[in-house]
């Protein structure tokens, strides 16, 4: 009995020494496992960081070139509304000038309207000098900041998308390998991308008819121009209204008829972007009682006497004449004697200042509707071992490769990488709580209104295989 209990000591202290090495193994199994899992999570926010910062770039610059296009548009307004102060002073100034012809013998009346002429002359004169200076600098601000603005922020951006991602990806974990960053494939189709998904239209290559996509150019450029001239305040687009209407008592009726409008047009009609140009005018109509077999009744409003008129324009020469029908708040139609006037006195006036029409600006290269932009697919890679990348048991030196304890055999990390992919992008989205569209309308993506935004989305089964093989991650 004595023997048999001195045998049992021994066993005890194998069923002891493999306990531990069972233990030590579970520990260092959980030691892998929690720590690639936290390695892992931590490689995923900084993939989506890096995707969600290019697409913040992104948004920024499609925002920018909106802002920009926005401000080319208002100061085209603004270049068409000195036209209409000039136009509309050369108009008023010819209306007191000929009130004074023709109260010149009518007494006290004629002393009052001739100490008004030669003030509203003044006045005109000033308005004319003020309007050509202000015309002046809004076109070389035009040339010079806004459109120039566009084309330097764009490509700034280009630069910056793997600049700003090798950043962001320092700064959340500097294990990360940056050949991905700095040189793959990946990256270069990305910044390919997005530098053709902006493109620039010009005015010149639509006039000349040069470039093999100058018929895109036109089209974009119509759509510009449309733009620009729903975007006019009312005085500036039309002028016409009836001034006054006697009473309907027959024999005769009068009425005064005032019409007026400023417009982009130009000397080319295949591109009409060089010219704001402006009419007005005032004349008197006439309509008679008539009887005849067929009854009695009212023939149609006739103009029988021109009060007054003005033009003016700004940037290349263009004929009035040459312009009738609904141009200039149908002035033509309505007062087409007193138009004629205006046009034959006024074609050889002074300029409003220099002016150089639309600029080149910047749109979105693909046609049709849309909401977001080609999105940012974002593959990054961290390696096992070194003092920043994954650090396992075999790092640590609790077990070697290539014994019966490997916690690194096939099954763990694949090439002794982990690997996380992102996407991002950035899209439109107008909030209706604030600026809702007229009749429940959706306004689809443009670079006209500043509401594109970044996000996240979900790595497709196919984007996902496509960057695996691409960064040859077997």
């Amino acid at each position: 009995m004595k023997g048999m209990r001195n045998r049992q000591h021994g066993a005890v202290v194998v069923y002891m020494a493999a306990m531990a090495a069972v233990m030590a193994v579970m520990v260092l199994f959980v030691y892998n496992t929690g720590h690639i899992a936290n390695e892992k999570t931590r490689l995923q926010n900084t993939t989506d960081a890096a995707a969600h910062s290019v697409a913040m770039l992104q948004s920024r610059d499609l925002n920018f070139q909106a802002y920009m296009n926005r401000s080319m548009i208002a100061n085209q307004v603004a270049v068409a509304q000195a036209v209409s102060l000039v136009s509309w002073m050369r108009f008023l100034d010819n209306v007191i000038g000929n009130l004074r012809r023709y109260t010149s013998l009518v007494p006290y009346w004629g002393a009052i309207i001739n100490v008004v002429a030669n003030y509203s002359n003044i006045v005109k004169n000033a308005v004319e000098y003020a309007g050509g200076i202000f015309v002046t600098g809004e076109d070389s601000y035009l040339d010079y900041v806004l459109s120039r603005a566009q084309f330097i922020m764009h490509n700034t951006v280009v630069v910056e998308i793997p600049l700003t991602m090798q950043q962001v990806v320092r700064a959340n974990d500097p294990g990360v390998s940056t050949g991905l960053i700095t040189s793959s494939t990946l990256l270069a189709q990305l910044v390919t991308t997005y530098s053709n998904a902006i493109s620039r239209y010009s005015p010149d290559s639509v006039k000349n008819r040069s470039g093999s996509n100058w018929r895109e150019d036109k089209v974009r450029l119509d759509e510009f121009r449309d733009v620009t001239l729903r975007s006019r305040d009312g005085f500036t687009s039309n002028r016409t209204y009836t001034l006054f209407k006697s009473p309907a008592i027959p024999p005769l009726q009068f009425k005064l008829e005032r019409a007026g409008g400023t417009e982009l047009i130009g000397s080319n009609s295949n591109a009409p972007y060089y010219t704001w140009a402006a009419m007005d005018t005032l004349a008197t109509h006439q309509r008679t009682w008539h009887c005849s077999f067929s009854g009695c009744g009212w023939r149609s409003w006739r103009e029988i006497l021109p009060l007054g008129w003005g033009a003016g324009q700004a940037g290349d020469t263009i004929r009035y004449v040459n312009f009738r029908g609904q141009n200039f708040g149908s002035t033509w139609q309505i007062n087409p004697n007193t138009s004629r006037i205006g046009a034959n006195q006024f074609q050889n006036a002074s300029k409003v200042g220099s002016f150089s029409g639309l600029r080149t600006f910047s749109d979105i290269t693909q046609k049709g509707l849309l909401d977001t932009m080609p999105a940012a697919v974002i593959l990054l890679t961290k390696p096992q071992g070194g003092n920043d990348g994954v650090r396992t048991a075999r790092d640590i030196g609790s077990a070697q490769a290539g014994t019966s304890v490997d916690l690194e055999q096939p099954g763990g990390m694949a090439n002794n990488r982990l690997h996380a992919m992102a996407k991002a992008e950035a899209y439109f989205s107008r909030p209706d709580d604030l600026w809702a569209r007229p009749q429940g309308g959706r306004e689809y993506g443009n670079i006209y209104n500043p509401f594109w935004q970044p996000r996240l989305t979900k790595v497709t089964a196919t984007e996902r295989l496509a960057a695996v093989a691409l960064a040859n991650i077997q």
